[in-house]
C-alpha cells in the first residue's frame, strides 16, 4: 500500500510543482496579453519627442489595410503606405510591441529614401489573429508569406526586410528561404539567438527554475508550432546569401551586446555590425542619430537601384 501513496505523492508533487508552472509559465510566455503595445520610448526620456513627431507624421498618411492568411490558417493584418516607389520596406516589430511604436523613425526615414512602408502586425498582437506568439518561429514563415504577397501584388518591387528584438530573429530564420532577386537586404537590430535562450535568460531574472519546466514548456511548444524551442537563428543565417546590416545597443539588457555579436558572427553573407553605444533594447536607432542613418544609407546605396532607376 506505501508503494500507492508514495506513486500518489509523487505525481501530486509533479502535478503541483512541475506542469503546473510550466502550464503558467507557457501562457505568461507566449499567450496574447490585452492591452497597450510596449514602446521602448519614454515621456521625458531622450528621443522621445523625435520618435512621437515622426508617429504623429506617419500617421497622418493614407496607409491601406492588409490581410493575409498564415500557413496555419491565422489571419494576419498588416499597413501598407505606398508612395508610389518600387522599393518597400517591410517591419517586423518586437514581442508585445507594434510597428509602429518600433519603427516610426526608421519609417520615416526610409520613406524619405524612397520606399513603401509595410508594417506588420505579429501573430498574436493587435488586430493580427492567433492566441499564441511563436516568439520568431511561426513569425518567419508568417515573414515569407507577406513577401510571397507583395510580389503577387508589386510585381518587381525591391524589398528591405527590418525587424526589431523577435521580428528580428524572424527575419534571420526566413533568410535562408527568402528570394535574393526580391530581398535585397536586412536591417536586423537586437536580435535574440532562440526562443529559449529568451525565456532561459527570463527564468533567471526572476529566480524561476527554468529546468524543472524546461520539457513541458518544450513538449508545448513543439506541440503548437512544430518547431524546436531551442532552434537558434544561428543556422538560417549560415545559408544566407543576402546582405545585412545589424544593429545593436551597448547597453542592450533585454538582449545582451555579446549575442548580438554572436549572431553577426555565424552570418555567411556580405554584413556589418554595429554596435551603439549608451543605446538600451530597441533604440540602437535614434541613439545612433546621424551615423546610423549614414550606415542604412550606405546598405541602401549598395544593394538597390536608386527610385531614378526604377522609373
Amino acid at each position: 500500500m506505501w508503494i500507492v501513496w508514495l506513486i500518489a505523492a509523487l505525481a501530486g508533487s509533479w502535478l503541483l510543482f512541475i506542469l503546473l508552472p510550466s502550464l503558467i509559465s507557457f501562457r505568461v510566455a507566449f499567450r496574447r496579453r490585452n492591452g497597450p503595445p510596449r514602446c521602448p520610448y519614454a515621456p521625458g526620456e531622450q528621443h522621445y519627442e523625435e520618435w512621437a513627431q515622426a508617429k504623429r507624421e506617419l500617421e497622418a498618411l493614407s496607409w491601406r489595410r492588409l490581410n493575409l492568411r498564415a500557413r496555419d490558417r491565422v489571419e494576419l493584418t498588416a499597413d501598407y503606405l505606398d508612395l508610389g516607389q518600387k522599393r518597400t520596406a517591410v517591419f517586423m516589430h518586437g514581442f508585445q510591441s507594434c510597428a509602429m511604436n518600433n519603427f516610426a523613425l526608421q519609417g520615416r526615414f526610409l520613406a524619405g529614401q524612397g520606399f513603401n512602408l509595410l508594417f506588420v502586425t505579429q501573430r498574436a498582437h493587435g488586430e493580427s489573429g492567433g492566441i499564441y506568439s511563436g516568439l520568431g518561429l511561426a513569425e518567419a514563415e508568417d515573414l515569407l508569406e507577406w513577401l510571397r504577397l507583395i510580389r503577387e501584388q508589386k510585381g518587381g518591387d525591391q524589398v528591405l526586410v527590418c525587424g526589431m528584438s523577435m521580428g528580428a530573429a524572424a527575419a534571420a530564420y526566413a533568410s535562408e528561404h527568402m528570394d535574393r532577386e526580391q530581398v535585397k537586404a536586412l536591417f536586423l537590430d537586437c536580435p535574440f539567438r532562440s526562443p529559449e535562450t529568451q525565456i532561459v535568460r527570463d527564468c533567471h531574472a526572476r529566480h524561476i527554475p527554468w529546468l524543472l519546466m524546461r520539457g513541458v514548456v518544450r513538449a508545448l511548444f513543439r506541440s503548437l508550432f512544430r518547431e524546436k524551442l531551442s532552434r537558434t537563428v544561428d543556422g538560417s543565417l549560415r545559408k544566407n546569401t543576402i546582405p545585412v546590416l545589424f544593429f545593436h545597443g551597448e547597453y542592450d539588457r533585454t538582449v545582451p551586446y555579446e549575442e548580438g555579436l554572436q549572431i553577426y558572427q555565424s552570418c555567411a553573407s556580405e554584413k556589418e555590425f554595429c554596435c551603439v553605444p549608451e543605446a538600451g533594447h530597441a533604440l540602437a536607432f535614434p541613439f545612433g542619430g546621424n551615423i546610423a542613418e549614414k550606415k542604412l544609407t550606405d546598405l541602401i546605396r549598395r544593394c538597390f537601384d536608386s527610385p531614378d532607376q526604377n522609373d
